[in-house]
């Protein structure tokens, strides 16, 4: 097996990191997180990132996922693969769907987690994905006896804590989600739309949603809703090659502006009113249109996705297959972004036998009959007894 990092996104030289855009977010967190005069010195960051970056020698637009497709096809060649079965997730499904696409005789399989398809973005309308989200966490939610005893109206609860949030914001000192920090951060209804984000990404904080939006902490709410921006800014070492990848491809179907004036503000994220800016600044040219196309290739793909990932209430995996005559698709009702590298048992079985067998007759629903459980947290909580799973069996037994 061999694993390929996306170029700029792990050890390497140059380091693409952008300590100017730390310095502008850190300080811009005990502000509004659509403040002007901070989306402004954001901006203003990435536009001197950019160049201090240029002057030693890098070239922003050698680090694309249109670039990242050509790193794969290099791979298989260097190292005489022939056919490969490939594997991706999320957003480097991209990546891995512009080199199939390009070099059909080099793939033996596709395995992908939920997938971006071509000419999708996940940033084209996150706050309508949040919220399709959300809505699906509650209806599980209201079929499980706590959790609809304990919660009866979260969506009241969320829309409530919001307002007040965003009418008069709160002001606290936390430490962000991976331990950097202590921060100033101004918990306003973005920041807390944010933290909805992030726990919702993370299949592990399902259960504790709910209560969450019932009844969190300030300032474990404001951890949270900083947790995206420290990830990818402030606390990263990929921060320019993470602009230059998505800058080039998904600031195409931005939609900020939209979503800011529409119903959908509620679910609108911390980070989406200077996504724009921040592009602009950057200046890496636009390779949407040769990424685009759709992905049709005769051969074996298997395509899993969380039910509650921007995949899933897309209805993404569906699509993707459209175009592939030899796809099976597996929903897991209750996981969210984290599938990949979190899959329950019942996936683990399937990608194996699909990594050793691709033409093997599949399983699809084995995910739906027999999905992970959320264990969700309620005031007379106690953990769920773990799950006994049957490795293997001898004899007769």
């Amino acid at each position: 097996m061999h694993v390929l990092s996306l170029r700029g996104f792990g050890p390497g030289e140059p380091p693409l990191s952008c300590p100017e855009l730390e310095s502008a977010w850190t300080t811009s967190f005990a502000v509004r997180a659509d403040d002007p005069a901070a989306i402004d010195a954001r901006a203003d960051a990435a536009r001197r990132c950019a160049a201090r970056l240029r002057a030693g020698g890098v070239q922003l637009e050698g680090y694309t996922m249109l670039e990242a497709a050509d790193d794969i096809r290099d791979l298989v060649r260097a190292l005489d693969l022939g056919r490969v079965s490939a594997a991706a997730g999320g957003y480097t499904t991209t990546a891995a769907a512009a080199w199939a696409r390009a070099n059909p005789g080099s793939v033996r399989s596709l395995l992908l987690t939920n997938p971006t398809p071509p000419g999708e973005s996940v940033m084209a309308d996150p706050a309508r994905s949040l919220a399709a989200s959300f809505a699906r966490l509650r209806h599980l939610c209201d079929t499980d006896d706590r959790c609809r005893t304990a919660y009866p109206d979260l969506a009241t609860a969320y829309l409530q804590r919001f307002g007040q949030l965003d009418a008069d914001p709160v002001l606290v000192e936390t430490t962000a989600l991976g331990g950097l920090g202590p921060f100033r951060v101004l918990l306003d209804g973005r920041r807390y739309a944010a933290g909805l984000e992030s726990a919702m990404r993370q299949s592990s904080r399902l259960g504790l949603v709910p209560s969450a939006v019932r009844g969190a902490s300030d300032e474990l709410t404001a951890a949270a809703g900083i947790d995206e921006d420290v990830s990818f800014y402030a606390g990263s070492t990929f921060g320019g090659a993470f602009l230059s990848a998505t800058c080039s491809y998904d600031e195409r179907l931005n939609r900020t502006a939209e979503i800011s004036d529409s119903a959908m503000r509620q679910f609108a994220g911390a980070n989406e009113p200077t996504f724009g800016r921040l592009c602009e600044a950057w200046g890496v040219p636009s390779v949407f249109d040769e990424l685009s196309p759709p992905l049709t290739i005769d051969v074996p793909v298997l395509i899993a996705v969380g039910a509650l990932s921007a995949s899933g209430v897309d209805d993404w995996a569906d699509a993707m297959a459209a175009s592939l005559p030899r796809a099976t698709v597996v929903d897991v009702p209750t996981m969210s972004e984290d599938l990949a590298f979190s899959p329950p048992p019942c996936l683990r079985e399937l990608r194996a036998r699909f990594l050793r067998e691709p033409d093997a007759q599949l399983a699809a629903d084995a995910c739906r009959k027999d999905p992970p459980t959320i264990d969700f947290v309620t005031p007379d909580w106690s953990p769920a007894p773990p799950r006994s799973v049957v490795l293997a069996r001898t004899g007769n037994g």
